[in-house]
């Protein structure tokens, strides 16, 4: 089953309740970062235009690094790239329906990125901050999802053991690589290519122990993706097959609006969404896909779930 509408009065209970259960695992996408960094549609068109991209999708932020990397001879171009327009960036965390820090003051074990940015640990390790004695350090792990390593030093690495994640002791995941190393980053279309074989191929073990329990073993919620965002599809078709169709827990989607947000051409989008989800998701895999802008959905997210603590 699939739906594509705004939350009902019930599945605002049935997250929050999760949440309060710890069975809900954020995955953190790039409109939960638009009001600091670009959305790749802005960003592919600004690198375009300044390299002058030859071709018309200059709204495909994969295939356009994809030329810098081809025109530059230089496949770390494109990354370094990314890397310098997130240094030094930062959201207002002093706002508190920030969506990294509604997220993070969740008190969830697990948090899961596709983004590039610190902005979920930076927003953990507030919240850990004012959650404990002054004076104490505390701050989220961070992991980098290893699809660029060689498949001997991935294996050796999967021996070890780890530690299970908690609410005091969180782990963010990042599945797209993290912008301090930019070898990790999934940014051009090779990326993406060896990245999605890399991680079918059945002698790679490339997610922790941990994230795929958190994948399998809880409610999703994706915060900030859109449309055209493969990495929501992907996950969702594997999803189906992995997760046994007996035990399944809802997944929320908070997509973002078209950019043209007009009436029609976003109804229209919500019907295809609705006709996609139905035909790739089975299995009874309740996906609840909801259209509204990131930082009001997490407004609302935070005002429930301080009611739900509250005891309203």
């Amino acid at each position: 089953m699939s739906a594509v509408s705004t939350l009902s009065d019930n599945d605002w209970s049935n997250l929050v309740d999760l949440i309060g259960d710890k069975l809900c695992t954020p995955f953190i996408g790039a409109g939960a970062a638009s009001a600091v960094l670009p959305l790749g549609g802005r960003l592919a068109k600004e690198w375009a235009d300044a390299h002058k991209y030859p071709l018309n999708d200059d709204f495909n932020l994969t295939r356009v690094t994809q030329f810098l990397a081809i025109e530059r001879r230089d496949p770390t171009f494109p990354k370094r790239a990314m890397q310098k327009k997130i240094e030094g960036q930062q959201p207002d965390f002093s706002d508190p329906n920030e969506p990294h820090t509604v997220l993070a003051d969740l008190e969830l074990p697990v948090y899961i990125t596709t983004n590039y940015d610190s902005f979920m640990s930076d927003a953990l390790t507030r919240s850990l901050e004012r959650r404990h004695s002054a004076g104490t350090k505390h701050k989220p792990r961070q992991q980098i999802c290893r699809w660029y390593e060689k498949p001997v030093a991935a294996g050796r690495r999967r021996t070890e053991r780890e530690p299970e994640p908690t609410a005091d002791d969180p782990l963010v995941f990042h599945l797209h690589g993290y912008h301090a190393n930019p070898e990790s980053l999934v940014l051009t279309e090779d990326d993406y290519l060896n990245f999605l074989v890399r991680l079918s191929e059945p002698t790679r073990d490339l997610l922790p122990q941990v994230v795929t329990r958190a994948l399998n073993g809880s409610a999703l919620l994706f915060v900030g993706y859109s449309l055209a965002d493969w990495t929501f599809r992907v996950l969702f078709r594997s999803l189906s097959s992995a997760v046994p169709s007996g035990f399944r827990f809802p997944c929320i989607a908070v997509q973002l609006p078209p950019e043209d947000a007009k009436k029609r051409r976003e109804a229209k989008a919500q019907d295809y969404l609705k006709k996609y989800f139905g035909r790739v998701v089975t299995g009874g895999v309740e996906v609840m896909v909801h259209f509204q802008d990131v930082h009001e959905f997490t407004a609302e997210l935070r005002r429930r779930w301080e009611g739900r603590r509250d005891g309203q």
